[in-house]
């Protein structure tokens, strides 16, 4: 193919990319919608954007004993995402047992759970002060964007929008990034600035 058939693939898919984004920041309903319908609609946008660009399913990925070295960024993912929910009054029959227990034994070890927190957050931290930012890099962050508290996870975003601001050309890794963290923003983590940030950015 040409390179000016390339081009013009590319764009189209950019294109695309940039409505579905508009999409998810589209004005909630009337007044007298029911509330419950917006938050439904609104997570089923979230799951469509970027639907061919979504992540395959993850390999499994073994707990650590507490108090053993976590080995990779998906682990520390994964003991967040325990973390999070031995927090919460979510019902754990489903978890698979090694979950269960990890969750168990993480309930009374706060020591665990803040070292846990301060990997997460130091991660975010070093990744806004890397000057290099390629796909590699980019890998490693964004899986953490789901277990990440609010101030974090903005904090992520932000530093992905400021580098596509900076970047000369289009970064396909970069926007990759920033289509997962978008997806994996939990409720009252996007606000209505970052829709007109974004196409600035893509357009």
């Amino acid at each position: 193919m040409s390179s000016a058939g390339n081009h013009q693939q590319i764009s189209s898919q950019h294109g695309r990319k940039r409505d579905k984004i508009i999409n998810l920041f589209r004005p909630a309903q009337p007044k007298g919608a029911a509330k419950t319908q917006v938050k439904t609609s609104a997570r089923k946008v979230r799951s469509d954007i970027f639907s061919d660009n979504a992540a395959k399913p993850a390999a499994f990925i073994e707990v650590p004993k507490l108090g053993t070295r976590i080995n990779s960024t998906p682990q520390l993912a994964l003991c967040s995402s325990l973390l999070l929910k031995s927090q919460g009054a979510q019902d754990q029959r489903g978890q698979d047992h090694a979950h269960r227990d990890w969750i168990e034994a993480i309930e009374t070890d706060i020591a665990e759970q803040d070292h846990i927190r301060w990997l997460g957050t130091r991660m975010v931290e070093e990744f806004s002060k890397d000057a290099v930012k390629d796909s590699a890099v980019v890998t490693e962050v964004v899986p953490l964007g789901p277990v990440l508290d609010r101030e974090h996870y903005r904090k992520l975003l932000n530093c992905f929008i400021s580098e596509f601001e900076k970047a000369k050309m289009l970064d396909v890794h970069l926007l990759q990034g920033l289509i997962q963290l978008v997806q994996s923003a939990s409720d009252g983590y996007l606000v209505a600035d970052d829709l007109v940030t974004i196409l600035s950015i893509l357009r």
